[in-house]
């Protein structure tokens, strides 16, 4: 009997399997044997796949043919790949992958597409974060404008509303392909809601979002010159809503990241960017134009001005955190990272399911792990690094082996999303928070179920009446509340569990008896971490406030409110010396506990950091962000 490896976790399955028993990744679809993931998402899934016999019986493709599978889970998703295929089927560009046919299995739907070799433009860009030579960029925007001409010359006009440098292919012959048509329009009608999506927001019109009018070309257009804003400089541009919700518009000029950029490029990228869309470039035969310094930019279209620089007598003052690495392999938000306990490698989870581990030692890819439908909200190391476990929106636990890849167990969370993971020192016990604000407690080494801590027990209750006033201090009682995330003290006897009703819980393991509940006047606990000693216990919550508390009593420690958003994840240095925090304003911040002191607020990402982490030596910290980037920073000891 013929037997073939699973893609997903390496399992030997017979030829024909259409599910792996060991993973239930999706082996076989109508005549295609899949052989990889190329990426995923809450709606669905890409895969690599060959035709067999059975698929080229129908005249689509011929036997042996390596085809793209996109996959939508639901039905509506179905609906929208017939429209799809229906639209792109007929089409014929150098610039368009093929189309061959649509098909479902299971309940699901899946649309048959070239497979475009090479890698997308975002993947590039990651590896020049200061953003790539104007001549390439230049090449590639002609390259688009010719694919957009074609689309936009059909009949209605075929719109593609999600440009983005996600969805653009560039092939090992440097030819361009413009990919996922899944928002595409065809025709001028209003836009309303029908379709699933608004697109990127970084790289989507006003209009997209229903305001200012319906879309039409001019829409892609905006998309090309945010695309083209990013290739350039390495920033992703202000979003539409953003930039007219503020006094003025932040957009700057591309010229302000980078000076050496030709003043006809930069004037056609912001003539695209018009906020409105008859200030844009009327076709996209005008915007190349522009591109090429053969057209006029008209006089009433809006230049931001350049935001102001500090003079030179005025130095940029001193970073405590020195960027070492980026990691731009996540094409999703990325939710979680964490160092092995080795410090060999790092771990980082994205909202399409995917975890990517990285050699530290030079931060290359070493393997990525699939969860299919399934966003990782969080993943931790087990104390010896050989285990890997990561908790996910669809209420599932993954254990992996570390140094193959291999899935161990799946241990699933009946009803409820898990929003964080933790292990105990010895590693016996694996602790999970759910979106019902329980914690489930799991014997690692043959996944059963230990014991449930529930949302309500005898609780004494302890308040620091002058740091939380009683006013409002509970909007949701514990049974509707969500438990967000948790934590073992270092030597595991006790547990610290942080929900939404604005409480913190700390539970003795061994008896799972409710020892005191925190109160906090300051909105959801989104993380907690214990100090290296256990002494303390670190709070991340709303209103931008990070406080400390005693564990022996919890006694109120201090509070500090720098960050100008919610703080969503906080990490101790080894040393206990620091405190790092991540926030939805966009920035790390990082905190010297012995006298309180704020040693810096570090933008770089463009979006919320949603993860922090520190290496076990202390001399690295790690971010991770929803801007789809994992950031390595070297803390600089000597501010310490």
């Amino acid at each position: 009997m013929s037997m073939t490896n699973c893609y997903n976790c390496a399992r030997e399955n017979a030829a024909g399997t259409a599910t792996c028993p060991g993973c239930q990744a999706i082996l076989e679809v109508a005549g295609y044997r899949i052989a990889g993931i190329l990426g995923q998402g809450g709606y669905g899934a890409v895969y690599t796949a060959t035709a067999g016999p059975a698929a080229a019986a129908r005249g689509a493709v011929a036997a042996g043919q390596a085809v793209a599978l996109k996959q939508h889970f639901d039905a509506a998703g179905v609906t929208q790949q017939r429209r799809e295929f229906a639209v792109l089927n007929g089409l014929g560009h150098a610039h368009l992958p093929h189309y061959y046919e649509t098909l479902e299995a299971g309940g699901q739907g899946y649309l048959v597409m070239e497979l475009v070799p090479g890698q997308s433009l975002e993947a590039v860009l990651g590896r020049h974060p200061a953003g790539l030579v104007e001549s390439q960029v230049l090449s590639y925007a002609l390259q688009l404008c010719d694919v957009l001409s074609y689309l936009h010359g059909q009949q209605p006009p075929i719109l593609h509303r999600d440009i983005k440098p996600a969805n653009i292919r560039l092939t090992p012959e440097g030819l361009i392909k413009l990919v996922d048509f899944g928002l595409l329009k065809q025709g001028l009608g209003q836009t309303g809601s029908a379709l699933r999506g608004l697109g990127t927001p970084e790289y989507a019109p006003l209009e997209q979002y229903g305001r200012g009018g319906s879309t039409d070309p001019r829409s892609d257009l905006y998309s090309l010159g945010a695309t083209l804003y990013h290739l350039l400089t390495g920033h992703t541009p202000e979003d539409a809503i953003s930039r007219v919700t503020v006094g003025s518009d932040p957009l700057q000029p591309p010229q302000y990241y980078r000076p050496d950029l030709s003043s006809a490029v930069g004037a056609a990228i912001l003539h695209a960017m018009a906020v409105r869309p008859e200030d844009r470039p009327a076709t996209v035969a005008d915007l190349r134009a522009a591109l090429l310094g053969l057209a006029t930019i008209p006089a009433g279209a809006p230049r931001p001005p350049p935001a102001p620089r500090p003079p030179p007598s005025q130095p940029p003052a001193r970073s405590p955190l020195i960027p070492l690495h980026l990691l731009p392999a996540h094409e999703h938000p990325v939710g979680t990272v964490a160092f092995a306990p080795d410090g060999r490698i790092l771990a980082s989870g994205d909202k399409s399911g995917i975890v990517w581990l990285w050699q530290a030692h030079d931060w290359t890819a070493l393997r990525s792990l699939a969860m299919p439908g399934q966003p990782v909200n969080s993943v931790a190391f087990a104390p010896g690094s050989h285990l890997l476990a990561a908790g996910t929106a669809g209420g599932m636990i993954y254990l992996w082996q570390v140094a193959d890849g291999m899935l161990l167990r799946m241990m699933e969370s009946p009803v409820s999303a898990v929003n964080r993971v933790a292990f105990s020192s010895d590693g016996q016990t694996l602790a999970a928070a759910t979106s019902d604000n329980r914690v489930n407690l799991w014997r690692v080494a043959d996944g059963a179920r230990l014991a449930t801590l529930p949302p309500r027990s005898r609780m004494l209750m302890l308040l620091d009446r002058s740091a939380f006033p009683l006013r409002g201090r509970f909007e949701r009682t514990a049974s509707e509340a969500m438990a967000r995330c948790i934590a073992f003290t270092p030597d595991s006897r006790l547990l610290a569990v942080g929900s939404d009703n604005r409480t913190v819980r700390l539970w003795q393991v061994d008896t799972r008896r409710l020892l005191y509940t925190l109160a906090e006047d300051c909105g959801v606990v989104y993380h907690l971490a214990f100090a290296p000693d256990g002494r303390s216990l670190a709070t991340a919550s709303a209103h931008g406030r990070i406080d400390l508390w005693r564990t022996a009593d919890g006694q109120h420690l201090s509070r500090r409110a720098e960050h100008q958003s919610y703080v969503c994840s906080v990490a101790f240095s080894p040393d206990g010396q620091l405190l790092a925090t991540g926030s939805g304003d966009k920035t790390i911040g990082l905190w010297r506990l012995r006298d309180k002191r704020v040693l810096g607020m570090m933008r770089s990402h463009t979006a919320t950091v949603a993860s922090v982490g520190f290496s076990p030596g202390g001399t690295l910290l790690a971010s991770g962000s929803w801007d789809t980037t994992v950031r390595i920073w070297r803390v600089d000891e000597s501010m310490l």
